[in-house]
C-alpha cells in the first residue's frame, strides 16, 4: 500500500485523553459557521501550551535529523527555509500521540461536521 493511500481515522467517538488539568476544546457555533462559510477559522488556544512545547521539541529533533521523507529548502538569501517531513505519525510516537490525544481531531470534526478525520501526511 502506498503512503498516500494509508490513512488514520480519528473520530469524535475515539477516546481523546487530554493532559492532566487540560480541558477539552470545542468550537463555538460562530467558529463553526465561520469555518463552513470561509473554509478557515482562527481558534485561539486550540492546542495547550504543553502540546506546543512538546511539538516544538519534536520539530527541533526532526530538523536536526531529518527522516527519509524530509524536504529541506533553504532560501537563497539565507533568511528562511521550507522544511517538511512526511508520514511521521507512522513511526514517531510523539506525532502519533499529538494526532490522537491533542484534541485537534475532535475539534476538526466539529468544524467540518464529520465523525471521521483522515490524516495522510
Amino acid at each position: 500500500m502506498s503512503p498516500v493511500s494509508r490513512s488514520v481515522q480519528a473520530s469524535q467517538a475515539r477516546p481523546d485523553p487530554a493532559p492532566a488539568g487540560a480541558k477539552a476544546r470545542h468550537a463555538s457555533a460562530a467558529q463553526i459557521d465561520a469555518f463552513r462559510r470561509d473554509g478557515v477559522v482562527v481558534i485561539r488556544n486550540a492546542v495547550s501550551p504543553e502540546w506546543v512545547a512538546r511539538m516544538n521539541g519534536v520539530a527541533d529533533a526532526q530538523m536536526a535529523a531529518p527522516g527519509k521523507w524530509a524536504n529541506d529548502q533553504p532560501q537563497a538569501d539565507g533568511r528562511g527555509r521550507l522544511f517538511t517531513d512526511r508520514y511521521l505519525w507512522r513511526d514517531n510516537d510523539q506525532i502519533r500521540a499529538f494526532v490522537f490525544e491533542s484534541g485537534l481531531a475532535g475539534l476538526m470534526g466539529e468544524l467540518m461536521g464529520s465523525e471521521v478525520i483522515r490524516l495522510y501526511f
